[in-house]
């Protein structure tokens, strides 16, 4: 178990965080320190998750470059010098994303390309939170302007009651008004994603990442899936599984699917192995790679699979510097809606749900 120290512990958002992590323990972690500012941590940890005030993140931060520990944090309306620290850091790993949950993620791709589509509409922004939330507006409502440059200080905020999150964006000309909103019912949705991130975290090397490379990652199992949903007999490797880790929940599902997961030692390697397919991260001293190349066993990158994918199946490839996960969702439900029972790859979704998501769209 990894133990982690939760950072503004007596928090909405800390309390979830314990309570979770108590009651799925197949997430491999446990809470080993509790804290509020200023307090000296009494145990040692493996990680710390920050929610907190913009001082505790800072003095979160300067704890785990301390004692070289992962960062994660998702407090908002930090200092903007603080914000450049975190992104220069080389000596231990650490995530900041205002919003950690990748349905947000996704929503405000689809702002960014629906302010493309409808270039010269009046834009209208609101968001909803609740009476104890101290920044207005929110950090997520300010990530979202700066991707279609809207001004914050027009962003209309509103405290009521015990409201976890909500967020509007109106298009709106003389003909139509297209109104895009994503609501949190629940604050399990961000405390469950920080906690998979957390996991995800712990794996990587050091450096600044964002929700942009948690994405990425989601991608590698959405290719097993789409293998183990065919005729193929799939198997893969985890390092977390080789640093000891017994279980997580993705593993539980990737189980339901048939794939077969293995420590990256090579044992999940054998004369009956007729390809192994590759990260371009994979080292060349890596016990997987050297396991196939003595056994003569083909290798093949991710991206070389995706390319065999495409020239096998009838497919529609959306590239492009921003909007392609929006654009892919939009093709996938012309396609559903006209019975054609599309599939999708792509790295924030899995390949037959590309709709599933806690956000509404209406167009009157």
């Amino acid at each position: 178990m990894k133990k982690v120290l939760i950072n503004g512990a007596n928090g909405k958002m800390g309390q979830a965080l314990i309570r979770l992590i108590e009651t799925h323990p197949e997430l491999g972690l446990s809470v080993s320190v509790k804290r509020e500012n200023k307090e000296t941590p009494l145990a040692d940890f493996d990680i710390i998750i920050d929610f907190s005030t913009p001082q505790g993140a800072q003095e979160a931060f300067a704890l785990a470059k301390h004692y070289h520990k992962p960062f994660l944090t998702g407090t908002t309306n930090l200092p903007e010098t603080f914000l450049f620290q975190m992104q220069q850091e080389e000596k231990i790993p650490v995530f900041y994303a205002p919003n950690v949950s990748l349905s947000v993620y996704f929503f405000t791709e689809l702002v960014r390309q629906a302010a493309k589509m409808y270039a010269g509409y009046t834009v209208h922004m609101d968001e909803i939170h609740h009476i104890h939330k101290k920044d207005a507006p929110s950090g997520t409502a300010k990530k979202i302007a700066e991707a279609i440059g809207f001004p914050a200080e027009k962003i209309t905020s509103q405290r009521i009651g015990e409201t976890v999150g909500t967020h509007t964006v109106q298009f709106t000309s003389d003909l139509d008004t297209l109104t895009l909103t994503h609501q949190a019912t629940n604050r399990d949705l961000f405390a469950a994603s920080a906690l998979h991130i957390a996991v995800w975290l712990l794996n990587q090397g050091k450096g600044f990442y964002t929700m942009s490379d948690y994405a990425k990652f989601k991608l590698k199992e959405h290719l097993a899936q789409l293998h183990a949903m065919g005729k193929d007999e799939v198997t893969g490797s985890d390092r977390l599984i080789s640093k000891g880790y017994t279980d997580m929940a993705l593993w539980e599902y990737l189980r339901k699917l048939n794939i077969k997961l293995f420590p990256q030692d090579g044992s999940g390697i054998d004369e009956k192995t007729e390809l192994v397919i590759l990260s371009s991260a994979i080292e060349e001293d890596n016990p997987e790679l050297k396991k196939a190349r003595e056994l003569n066993i083909p290798t093949m990158h991710r991206s070389e699979l995706l390319a065999k994918h495409v020239a096998e199946h009838r497919t529609i490839a959306v590239s492009g510097t921003s909007g392609k996960s929006t654009t892919t969702a939009m093709v996938y439900d012309i396609l559903a809606f006209a019975g054609l029972s599309p599939s999708v790859i792509t790295g924030l979704l899995k390949p037959t749900k590309a709709t599933a998501l806690s956000s509404n769209i209406t167009h009157t």
